[in-house]
């Protein structure tokens, strides 16, 4: 049952982040996300008990976003180049099976808290991206 309310919070979080985005900028709310995102998981790491629990619900909701707003800003202004540019987005999605294997590597050397540290340099370059990063060049 964790996990499926996980996913229930993720999908909360996609559809309230897509209402938000009506009021915020897509990049600063995808940067919100991912600072929060880089708060919360040391307070899961730090093995809180509830409190840790709820911060992992926390990343599951702050994640949630995150995807869809990379790849809008990503294909912005790429005029012809816009199709080669999405089918290069899509295939970094193979990067998904990168991190996860090497954050079980970690929890079966240095415990099962010490993995959630493996994410938290992705979402800092995802907060270098949403504030910098993605701003377009003339």
């Amino acid at each position: 049952y964790f996990l499926s309310f996980g996913f229930l919070l993720f999908m909360i979080g996609r559809i309230t982040g897509s209402i938000l985005m009506k009021y915020f900028k897509p990049q600063r709310l995808l940067g919100l996300y991912a600072f929060l995102n880089c708060l919360l998981l040391p307070v899961v790491a730090a093995k809180f008990g509830w409190i840790s629990l709820i911060a992992l619900y926390g990343v599951f909701f702050f994640m949630s976003v995150m995807f869809p707003t990379i790849f809008s800003m990503a294909i912005r202004a790429l005029g012809s180049q816009t199709k080669r540019a999405s089918s290069y987005l899509v295939m970094s999605v193979a990067g998904g099976a990168v991190f996860p294997p090497l954050m079980g590597a970690v929890a079966d050397s240095y415990g099962m808290a010490s993995g959630f540290l493996v994410p938290i340099p992705l979402f800092a370059f995802i907060l270098y991206y949403a504030l910098k990063g993605s701003e377009v060049e003339s």
